[in-house]
Order: structure tokens, then C-alpha cells, then sequence
């Protein structure tokens, strides 16, 4: 059993201890931990000791949910993110049907403010597409007025989001969408300029494969919305373009523009502001082995799971540097000794039994909408990803970036991808495949790949199916990464050592694998992510994106100097590199300073006159607060702090907020 410091034991007193009705943490060492969530989850002894094992060595952490909540008396769901539609309440519209006003009533968007607030009181994140309101301006005709638009309603739901977060023990997270054709996109793009709107949500763009023609081919670009006078529109207006098309249903074109100049502008727009992100929405659907059983229309808050309607996110992260391992006396090839390898024979046994876990999972939580529980029997959804990356790489000596790190990465997770197959189907066979499961499934690109690999499954996959008709997701794992010792998600480090405050005092805070490294004259192969070309970051998830089924959570940080047309080029490279989505932040683009960089002594020495000058003038949290500057490699100043800890940072990784200090994570 892996032993805590006192940064981990932090987390796991302040996040996951189970706690009595004085919130007062019952549990005082992990291992009580582990032994709750082991025990939750198992469904017989033998599952129970394979997970206990597979937790107690920090192997794999579930999503945070499942710590806090599994084996607890708490009435919370143990997933992380939901989507939702816009639309009425369907017992309403089946017991009134003549009074039904259709999706983008003001009944249809209240309903679905209060869906959302009903899952962010209980800790979840929301994900919500608003093309299915009319335009800015469209005309009302049962209140002879005219819309507010969908950009108009986002400010109202970020209000309600930002009451959630007051109010409750965990803030929430939002991602409001809109997708390329609708009249509001130019507004929707321009909206969080201003830092005062849309506050509490990341935006994104809803990116289609036409769009991205008509940039490739320097073509004209319709921002069209359908004709509201269309007898049909009330009943079966959904967001879905593609559907309203095919049956025939009338568009109105409000307005046409040069695609590349729409382009230009979203790219601009994330140079200034590190939003909108992008999602290539159409490539989601293509791609999705669940295609004949969801639409996905959303993505949840940190982007790397597309979901459809009142689906979930349900994660867990294999710890990577637990596999790589140091050669010990080998007298037949002495030149090996001391030489780090990654055990993938260890590695490929332990992602079975993860799979297993997170299937467990779908059963053993609780279900705080109904459509939730339909949905995620009909899909199984699991999210399997990683975390330690970047820790893995300096133990093996690899850079960040470099053809050995994208070959190293192509690999894992083609490995992961193999194993999560073949547990699924082997489930399956145990326990019987997913509801939604159906054998023309086998056609579909992500499962048709692996069975042109391994045409052995081929029988198998016939006769029984699929557990899980969703696999693997690289999600955020700030807050579980922090816990397990290692660096978050498949992120480069952000600094290489940094000043963390928290109650027990103030700390300096170095990996444990850049431990007895000189910094000041570091070697090539250990880089921050300042230090990793827009390229590189892009290449390195390209090559996770390959095998996940979902997507991946990672935020490009470009430095500051970056022009506004190197951040298109990194857009549309993005879009050739295969990747479902980007989360784009430029050094120093806000308004609120998230996190630059200057001369650390300088800041250093500054920071010191200002501490000495304020000595018994200020409290201890002010003068914490006044040293929360950082030291060695990365400079902190006039920044976001924490709304958990109060005293640390925000920064921007995996396309989600998240602290160093005490491992909070937005998302």
C-alpha cells in the first residue's frame, strides 16, 4: 500500500474522507478509504481484493465522485458530467400535447434550467447545446415579441450556475454550445471578450464537416435557422439540422458570410480571450459506436466526453508511472541495470480488471433522472483514461513531444484500447451487452479497426456484443492526480516546482521524479509546457485521440507572443490532425491574469519587500495571500484564486480550472 505526504493526505481528508453528520472526516487513513470504495463497487470477494489491490497501489483512482460518494450514505451519483436538451418537460408534452410550444419555448428552457440545477446540486457538471433556439430577434407569435436568442438565455444560465456554486458543497461546471450554422454564431463567438458574460460556463463551437469544406475550399457559409411557420416546427424542431433537412423541413438563410472569415474571427476571438474551445462535432457522430443509439450534442464542461441527450460521464485514470519500473541486478545484460521500462504485461492485466470497476459502477450508483438511467443502460458508457504522463516520460527519459513521446503514447493507448475491447466483450458474455447493443455496431469505425487486428474476436463479438459501448476517455484528473502524487491527465508540467499554501503551512512543491534534479541546469528530455510547440501539443494528443473512443481533455497554452493567425493555423491544424476538439489558452490573454511568466528572482525579490513592509499590518490569510507569488521556475501574480482553498491559484489545464495548491478542479 502506497504511503501518503502530507499534500496527499490533505486531499484525502479535505475531498474523499467519509464524513459524520458534523462533516467531520471519520475515515483517518486511506487505506479506510479504499477499502469503502473496493467493497461498494466489488460484487463478490474476489472483484472486491482485485480492486482493493489495483487502489491501494495507486494504479488506477476513480473519478472523485466515485471516492467520495461510493460505500456512503450520501444521495448523490458517482458520474461527474451530464448533457441535456433544451426542451419541455415530455410528461407535460404527452398529457398536453395541443398546448406543447415546442423546444425553444420558455417552457422548454426553464424546464431544462431546472434539470440543470437539480444536477449541480448534487456536484455534476452540465453540458448544454442551445441551436435549438430561434435567433436574436425572431419573432414570438404567441407573445407578439421577439427572442432573446440563445446567447441572451446562456447569460441567464451562467447566472444560475453562479447561484449553484454559493449555495452547494461543490461548484459547478457548465459548457454551453452552439453550433456553426446558427444566425447567433458571430455574437455567441464575441460574447466572452467581455469578461463579464457567460461567466460561469466554458463556450465552445459546434464545428461541422461542411464548415470545415467550405474553409478548406474558400467557400461561402449559410447561417440558416428553420422556418418557424413550418407546420412541423413545434413538434419536431429538436437542434438536429441534419434531421429538420432530410425530412424536408424549411430553412431560413439570415445571413451569409466567407467560412474562412468565420473561422478567422473564432480563432481571434480564442487568441484574445482562450475561448471559444472548438468541437468537431459532425466528426463526434461519424466516429461514435453508439451512433444508432444517441446523437451526441454536447460535450461535458472540460470537453473530452461528447454525449447525447441525459448521458454521463463515468471515469477512472490508470496511474502510468505506477508501470514504469527500474531494472534491478541484471547479470545477463548488466548494462541494463537501473534502466527504467514500462511493465506492460502488469499494465495490460490491471486495465481489465479498471474496465470491470467502472462497469460496476453504472449499477451501483444512484440516478438522479430518470432518462439518465434509460440512457445509460442502453449504453454503458465508462471512460478509462490516464494520468502520470508527463511523470513517466522523465522517468524514462523521454521529452515531452518528441517522436519517442508520440510513439510511446500511440502505443499505451492502442495497448489500452485492446484490453478495454476484449474485457468488454468478455463481460458480455458474463453478464450480457449493453441494451443498445446491435451487431451492425461491428461496422462502426472504432470497433471495425480493432476487429481487422484481432479477427479472432469476430465470432465472439457476433454471438455476445458489447458491454460498454463506450470505452475510453481522457479526462481531467486534477484533483485525483494530486491524490495519487502525479502530474494531471497526459499534460506536460505546468512549472517544475512551485509554493503550495494550505493549512499545515507553506510548502515548496517538486515531483517527486524531479527530485535531485539540478533545474537551473536541467537536461533536454525535462520541458514545462511553456516549453512544448503548439505542434507538439497537438501531435501528442492526435496520437491518444487515435485510440479513444470519446475524446481528450488537454489545453493547448500557447506563450504570449503567439500572433492571432498562428492560433487559426493551430485551429485548422488541429482539424487535419484528427482530433475531435481543442481547449486553447494564450499566455496572459485575459483580462484576470491566469498564470505568466517573467523574471522569477525579480518577483521573488519583489515579493519579499512587500511581505517585510506588511509584517504586523495584515492577518495570516492576508499575508498568505500577499506571498502567493511562486518561486523558482513559474511567476504567479494578480491572479484567480481558489474558491476552495482560498489561497491558490487557478490555472488553466485539460481544458478545465483547476489549483496546484490543494488539487480543486472546476470540473
Amino acid at each position: 500500500m502506497a504511503t501518503l505526504n502530507a499534500h496527499q493526505e490533505t486531499i484525502f481528508l479535505d475531498r474523499y474522507a467519509r464524513r459524520n453528520e458534523n462533516n467531520e472526516p471519520v475515515e483517518k487513513t486511506i487505506d479506510e478509504l479504499w477499502n469503502r470504495v473496493a467493497t461498494n463497487i466489488g460484487t463478490n470477494f474476489a472483484e472486491t481484493q482485485s480492486f482493493y489491490k489495483l487502489l491501494s497501489d495507486f494504479k488506477f483512482v476513480p473519478g472523485g465522485r466515485i471516492l467520495a460518494g461510493a460505500g456512503t450514505e450520501a444521495d448523490k451519483t458517482f458520474y461527474n458530467c451530464y448533457v441535456i436538451p433544451i426542451e419541455a418537460n415530455r410528461d407535460i408534452v404527452d398529457h398536453y400535447p395541443n398546448n406543447y410550444a415546442g423546444n425553444d419555448s420558455r417552457e422548454a428552457i426553464f424546464d431544462t434550467m431546472s434539470r440543470m440545477v437539480t444536477i449541480m446540486s448534487q456536484g455534476g457538471g452540465v453540458g448544454i447545446n442551445f441551436s435549438v433556439l430561434r435567433p436574436q430577434g425572431a419573432y414570438l407569435k404567441r407573445v407578439s415579441g421577439s427572442s432573446s436568442g440563445p446567447v441572451g438565455w446562456m447569460n441567464v444560465f451562467s447566472t444560475a450556475v453562479g447561484e449553484v456554486e454559493q449555495g452547494g458543497s461543490r461548484r459547478g461546471a457548465a459548457m454551453f454550445m452552439l453550433d456553426d450554422w446558427h444566425p447567433d454564431i458571430e455574437r455567441f463567438i464575441d460574447e466572452k471578450r467581455n469578461n463579464s458574460k457567460i461567466v460561469n460556463a466554458n463556450v465552445s463551437v459546434a464545428v461541422s464537416n461542411a464548415f470545415m469544406d467550405a474553409v478548406e475550399n474558400d467557400g461561402n457559409w449559410n447561417l440558416v435557422y428553420p422556418d418557424t411557420s413550418d407546420v412541423r416546427y413545434n413538434k419536431l424542431w429538436d437542434g438536429d439540422i441534419h434531421t429538420w433537412v432530410n425530412i424536408g423541413g424549411k430553412l431560413k438563410t439570415y445571413k451569409t458570410v466567407k467560412a474562412r472569415e468565420l473561422w478567422s474571427k473564432l480563432a481571434d476571438a480564442a487568441w484574445a480571450s482562450g475561448e471559444p474551445g472548438i468541437v468537431f462535432l459532425d466528426r463526434y457522430n461519424d466516429m461514435s459506436t453508439g451512433s444508432a443509439v444517441e446523437r451526441i450534442i454536447c460535450v461535458n464542461p472540460c470537453g473530452e466526453q461528447g454525449l447525447g441527450a441525459y448521458s454521463v460521464c463515468n471515469l477512472g485514470a490508470m496511474n502510468v508511472l505506477a508501470y514504469v519500473k527500474q531494472h534491478q541486478r541484471n547479470h545477463t545484460f548488466p548494462e541494463m541495470d537501473g534502466e527504467f521500462y514500462f511493465d506492460w504485461e502488469s499494465f495490460r492485466n490491471d486495465v481489465g480488471t479498471a474496465i470491470v470497476f467502472l462497469d460496476n459502477v453504472i449499477d451501483a450508483t444512484k440516478y438522479n433522472l430518470r432518462e439518465t438511467w434509460v440512457q445509460q443502460r442502453k449504453l454503458r458508457r465508462i471512460g478509462l483514461g490516464v494520468m502520470g504522463l508527463a511523470d513517466s516520460l522523465v522517468q524514462l527519459g523521454i521529452r515531452y513531444g518528441d517522436p519517442d513521446a508520440i510513439q510511446f503514447v500511440d502505443t499505451l493507448f492502442y495497448v489500452m484500447k485492446e484490453c478495454a475491447i476484449e474485457k468488454s466483450i468478455e463481460l458480455a458474455k458474463e453478464r450480457g451487452a449493453a441494451g443498445g447493443w446491435d451487431a451492425k455496431m461491428m461496422k462502426r469505425p472504432y470497433l471495425e479497426s480493432y476487429l481487422s487486428d484481432h479477427p479472432e474476436s469476430v465470432d465472439d463479438m457476433t454471438q455476445y456484443g458489447m458491454r460498454n459501448l463506450f470505452l475510453l476517455t481522457q479526462a481531467p484528473t486534477g484533483t485525483t492526480s494530486a491524490l495519487a502524487g502525479v502530474n494531471s491527465g497526459i499534460e506536460p508540467f505546468f512549472a517544475l516546482e512551485w509554493t503550495r499554501i494550505d493549512r499545515t503551512g507553506q510548502h515548496q512543491v517538486r515531483p517527486d521524479v524531479l527530485v535531485g534534479i539540478d533545474l537551473e541546469n536541467k537536461p533536454n528530455h525535462v520541458v514545462t509546457s511553456a516549453e512544448v510547440t503548439v505542434d507538439e501539443h497537438i501531435f501528442m494528443q492526435a496520437a491518444v485521440q487515435r485510440w479513444v473512443d470519446s475524446s481528450v481533455s488537454k489545453t493547448i497554452n500557447a506563450p504570449n507572443e503567439q500572433s492571432s493567425e498562428e492560433t487559426e493555423r493551430a485551429y485548422t491544424l488541429a482539424w487535419r490532425s484528427g482530433l475531435k476538439g481543442l481547449a486553447y489558452y494564450r499566455d496572459g490573454s485575459r483580462d484576470v491574469q491566469v498564470l505568466y511568466k517573467k523574471d522569477p528572482n525579480a518577483r521573488i525579490r519583489e515579493l519579499e519587500e512587500e511581505v517585510e513592509q506588511l509584517k504586523g499590518k495584515l492577518n495570516f490569510k492576508e499575508r498568505v495571500a500577499a506571498m502567493q507569488g511562486v518561486t523558482g521556475m513559474l511567476t504567479i501574480d494578480d491572479v484567480d484564486k481558489c474558491p476552495s482553498c482560498s489561497i491558490g491559484n487557478i490555472v488553466f489545464e485539460e481544458g478545465c480550472k483547476m489549483c496546484h495548491s490543494c488539487g480543486w478542479s472546476a470540473c
